[in-house]
């Protein structure tokens, strides 16, 4: 059943490949904010929520975990999360992708913060905003899915950045991580 390649390692044979893990794409937006040292509290949206940081800089908490995002900074929300955070530098500026993955596990807590400081990821958060907006429903469809496998692809392969967090808010997210 398995093969040797041109390498002599041991490869799968080539079988059909189920279906995406992504169910829908409820939102893909860019966001600015102007107001400077401005503190904020907030929710993120049900499902999955990926905001790619553009501009500026932003200190938050997320449930007990401390993070500091900067151009290039990427972060992964899962399911209302309870946010307060405080913009450094203006403008802030950030794309926002929220979608419905229910077979796709979010990253664990301490893998949830990413940097790409080159242009790639940049480019395909602002692809998948610009589709967002393409008034062909097929192209729409095949656009929004394409480039946001095509982030969660590279999220999958990139190290998570190290981030702070409080000693009692992780064994209570931690908690809530194995009842869910």
């Amino acid at each position: 059943l398995f093969s040797k390649n041109r390498q002599g390692k041991f490869t799968r044979p080539n079988s059909a490949v189920s279906s995406s893990p992504v169910q829908n794409i409820l939102l893909a937006k860019s966001i600015t904010r102007e107001e400077a040292n401005r503190i904020f509290t907030a929710t993120s949206l049900p499902g999955h929520l990926l905001h790619y940081v553009t501009r500026g800089r932003v200190r938050q908490q997320c449930n007990g975990r401390f993070y500091e995002l900067r151009a290039g900074s990427v972060l992964w929300y899962h399911e209302d999360e309870w946010v307060q955070g405080e913009v450094l530098e203006t403008p802030w500026e950030f794309y926002s992708i929220n979608f419905i993955a229910p077979t796709l596990p979010p990253p664990p807590f301490d893998a949830r913060l990413f940097h790409f400081p080159r242009a790639a990821m940049r480019n395909l958060f602002a692809s998948t905003i610009d589709a967002w907006q393409c008034e062909n429903e097929t192209l729409r469809l095949f656009q929004l899915h394409g480039n946001l496998l095509q982030i969660l692809e590279q999220l999958s392969t990139q190290s998570p950045q190290p981030f702070a967090m409080d000693d009692a808010a992780k064994l209570w997210w931690n908690l809530e991580s194995q009842i869910r």
